[in-house]
């Protein structure tokens, strides 16, 4: 699922938002919000999975030379009874250092409320992937940022990641 992902953001956007364009943004249909630099593109895209064929939604926008995703995945709910959410985490991560046709770095475990979550720094052929992964249901949230290594340690990386809020 990552896989398709990050192979459609590698397609270059130009919105030029400035630190004063950060603007929330709310996915009704994802049931998230989150902050943006900028107003982002929305795509979608139909990915082959072992739990079957889901559509995968996610929203880019550039700033400086770096790229900010977020998007979200819904599974079919008769499939969570044979996959663990810790499973569904695993099988992100590892697509998206496959994706990136790279190494992972590093690895945090956590929780958003009562759900778990992964964050990553994947070193990849073509730059650096901080990425957060959460596993809420029959539901995969995730939020990366593609750029460099010195990018991936800035505040306007952390504000995005941080930023990510489930809907009420």
């Amino acid at each position: 699922m990552l896989t398709r992902l990050l192979l459609c953001v590698s397609l270059p956007l130009f919105l030029g938002a400035d630190a004063e364009d950060w603007k929330p943004f709310t996915s009704k249909e994802g049931g998230f919000t989150i902050l943006f630099p900028g107003i982002p593109t929305e795509s979608k895209q139909e990915t082959k999975t072992p739990a079957g064929t889901i559509t995968v939604t996610f929203f880019v926008a550039e700033q400086d030379s770096a790229t900010y995703i977020g998007g979200f995945s819904v599974f079919p709910r008769e499939t969570m009874k044979a996959r663990t959410e810790e499973k569904r985490l695993d099988n992100a991560r590892d697509g998206a250092v496959a994706a990136a046709r790279g190494k992972l770095e590093a690895e945090r475990k956590f929780h958003l409320k009562k759900h778990p979550a992964r964050e990553l720094l994947i070193k990849g052929e073509k730059g650096f992937i901080r990425s957060r992964i959460y596993a809420v249901e029959n539901r995969l949230y995730q939020t990366m940022v593609m750029g460099t290594k010195e990018q991936m340690k800035g505040k306007e990386v952390t504000r995005f990641l941080d930023s990510f809020q489930l809907a009420k």
